[in-house]
């Protein structure tokens, strides 16, 4: 997508013309408070470090945002994951310069994060060092906004794993 006029700046990104929302009412086409409706339902519920929080809003404020420009939604991913990350430290270091992966371990040897098992259909955690390392490097990726709300709501349950 181009760089937007001035005039165009609050106007919906036409690639949610298609999009729906499902509630009581019925299947409706997706608007502005529809899609802040759905941002706002994926928080963090534990007692996370503000610092955290200041960087998990900053993915909800991107998704939000998105409704203008779909190319950030996979920015709000890469800041989403990059809150789990600075949860992860703070709670496991304090400060480090451990990989996602890294810590990832550390919590599971800590109790933050299960083991995963073969019996288990996918490991969470390791999925999100997955994605952010496939993220972090540059991409032409274009994902969905429910691509991206599924990567938030693994980015609250981690940070909320991590500061119950």
């Amino acid at each position: 997508m181009a760089f937007k006029s001035v005039d165009q700046i609050l106007q919906a990104d036409a690639r949610y013309a298609g999009l729906v929302v499902v509630d009581g009412d019925g299947v409706l086409p997706i608007n502005l408070a529809a899609h802040h409706a759905a941002v706002a339902q994926i928080a963090i519920c534990g007692t996370a470090p503000d610092t955290v929080r200041d960087a998990f809003d900053r993915a909800s404020n991107l998704v939000l945002y998105a409704y203008f420009d779909y190319d950030l939604l996979v920015n709000a991913e890469i800041q989403g994951l990059g809150a789990v990350e600075l949860a992860l430290r703070l709670r496991l270091t304090g400060q480090s310069s451990d990989t996602l992966h890294n810590l990832v371990e550390r919590a599971r040897k800590h109790g933050i994060f299960p083991q995963w098992s073969r019996a288990q259909p996918i490991d969470r955690a390791q999925s999100l060092v997955a994605m952010r390392n496939g993220l972090s490097h540059g991409t032409t990726d274009i994902h969905t906004p429910g691509m991206t709300m599924i990567v938030l709501e693994g980015c609250a349950w981690a940070i909320d794993r991590a500061f119950p």
